[in-house]
């Protein structure tokens, strides 16, 4: 009975039942209302797990594999973050004018590993030509794909 439950948890994590975004894929750039800033913050990396992102340390979302996340806010100087981390590496500070548009990548790093596939996050910023070569086929997280969830 125990390797039936698992080899149905297993099934069902890789045929997407675990945490996945369910809003429409990147189709086009949506600028910032008038004067106001807008951040996309994007994971294309389709075998990362989740990561909880920040702006000022407050919880904005969490991205999932294949998937972005449109910030919107008010200009001034914003740190963004993944995870709980304190490491300055793991921060980008966006010094956001009004009517701006600004993209961050949140990248995998894979570690040589004997063992499975192993590494570290990199929060970067991306120019925008290389973000919308990147963004299309990525899903926007919606609010309900991540909320209530169980996360690790």
């Amino acid at each position: 009975m125990k390797m039936l439950l698992l080899m149905a948890f297993v099934l069902g994590v890789s045929n997407g039942c675990g945490p996945h975004a369910t809003g429409p894929p990147f189709s086009h750039l949506e600028g910032p209302e008038t004067g106001k800033v807008v951040v996309y913050l994007y994971l294309s990396d389709t075998s990362a797990s989740a990561r909880e992102m920040f702006a000022d340390a407050s919880l904005i979302t969490r991205l999932v594999s294949h998937s972005y996340y449109r910030y919107v806010t008010v200009p001034g100087q914003i740190t963004f973050s993944w995870g709980r981390s304190t490491r300055p590496q793991d921060r980008v500070i966006v010094r956001a004018s009004p009517d701006t548009t600004h993209f961050l990548k949140l990248r995998f790093i894979e570690h040589a590993n004997p063992f499975g596939r192993s590494g570290d996050f990199e929060l970067i910023p991306v120019d925008e030509e290389s973000a919308l070569r990147e963004l299309p086929g990525l899903h926007l997280i919606l609010p309900s794909d991540w909320q209530g969830a169980v996360w690790r």
